[in-house]
């Protein structure tokens, strides 16, 4: 999901998540680029999506 929220490579948002997990002292593990490869393809996720006309313009 982060993927797509940031709109970054799969590498760009584990190195993204890594960064704020450290930042925020969290000593979490990351799964490793191959094995996020290999869970987003049989991953089924429908995220609702707002186009650039659907923002507000205040």
């Amino acid at each position: 999901m982060m993927k797509v929220l940031l709109g970054v490579a799969l590498r760009q948002t584990t190195g993204f998540v890594e960064g704020l997990l450290q930042l925020i002292g969290m000593d979490w593990a990351v799964l490793g680029f191959s094995t996020l490869c290999r869970r987003q393809k049989a991953l089924a996720l429908d995220i609702p999506y707002r186009g650039l006309t659907d923002r507000c313009i205040c």
